[in-house]
């Protein structure tokens, strides 16, 4: 019969605390990209609005589009701050 080796019993507590880290990870991760893809459809629903009204509005369609391609150039810094843009 084998010997009971104390190495064997800390080599499972390392790897339990490592599965339990990565698994935290993956939660908040998960949480993040809920939270971001909810934002994304609220902006996404804003813009479809705006569009929606300047198109049915003759005289506002440069407004409209204005404030969808301002909306848009905003948001290039965040993405080369972010290295997103290759």
């Amino acid at each position: 019969m084998e010997q009971f080796d104390p190495k064997n019993k800390i080599s499972f507590e390392e790897f339990k605390l490592f599965y339990e880290s990565t698994e935290k990870v993956t939660d908040r991760r998960n949480t993040a990209n809920t939270w971001n893809y909810s934002i994304c459809t609220a902006i996404l629903g804003a813009i479809a609005m705006i569009i929606n009204w300047s198109v049915g509005k003759p005289e506002f369609i440069f407004t409209g589009v204005s404030i969808v391609v301002i909306s848009f150039l905003q948001q290039i810094p965040l993405l080369y701050d972010r290295n997103l843009v290759i």
